[in-house]
């Protein structure tokens, strides 16, 4: 079961609101490291998004893509050949990567999420795959090693942020949830959240990007203790079960 729109709230609260109107930042992580932490050394992909609860755990969504054989390095899209992960995972066979049996399939959901805020997005995300393919071996398997920092910070723009994430973080800022500092880096992982529901189904799509949608609508108080929109937080666990 996915979990309900109020909880991915929470994680905009990981700068939680002080009786003063002023922020705490509850965690020394800084914005690109937190959003573009993924596979160390292949797929670098947020493994976190709104959804992500402070007290409640819930599901997480995975995608139903399909892709090819990861034997042959062939990588399909949708039946469409797709050179880019093709090139990735073959990189990943030759340097006997303990990730190249998976490359295939996180490689084509990596491209699909980013393909949900456009093509923009989606060119950017090909670019950190470009990066990893044209790492040495030893880089690609040195979970130290950051070869493609830049390329990863690219990504926290709003070329990866949706409409709805845009205004989602611009109240959490609004209400002092957040500083400027991470105001993109929210964005962007909710857009990230929202794309996985993307791959849920259509009507699990509509249904997050409603709840979405709800919260700039919201007062702060509403927001803090994790209450309203009610409707669209029923739409959203029913439509992605």
């Amino acid at each position: 079961m996915r979990t309900p729109y109020l909880l991915t709230l929470t994680l905009a609260l990981a700068c939680t609101a002080k009786g003063d109107g002023s922020t705490t930042d509850e965690t020394t992580t800084d914005p690109a490291s937190e959003a573009t932490s993924g596979n160390e050394s292949t797929i670098d992909t947020p493994t976190t998004g709104p959804d992500t609860p402070t007290s409640t755990t819930g599901d997480t969504t995975t995608s139903d893509t399909t892709t090819g054989d990861t034997t042959t390095g062939d990588a399909t899209t949708g039946g469409t050949e797709d050179a880019v992960c093709a090139a990735l995972c073959a990189h990943e066979v030759e340097c006997d990567s303990p990730f190249a049996e998976s490359c295939l399939e996180d490689c084509a959901q990596a491209r699909a999420i980013a393909a949900y805020p456009g093509e923009a997005c989606l060119a950017l995300q090909d670019e950190v795959f470009a990066c990893q393919t044209a790492t040495s071996c030893e880089e690609l398997l040195d979970p130290g090693a950051s070869p493609c920092e830049a390329e990863n910070w690219a990504m926290i723009s709003d070329a990866c942020t949706s409409e709805q994430c845009d205004a989602y973080a611009a109240r959490l800022l609004e209400c002092n949830f957040i500083d400027e500092d991470w105001q993109i880096s929210r964005a962007y992982e909710c857009t990230y959240f929202v794309a996985e529901a993307s791959l849920k189904s259509a009507a699990c799509l509509e249904a997050t990007e409603a709840s979405i949608a709800c919260v700039p609508g919201l007062t702060c108080e509403q927001i803090d203790a994790g209450t309203g929109c009610d409707a669209e937080k029923q739409a959203e666990d029913e439509a992605c079960l």
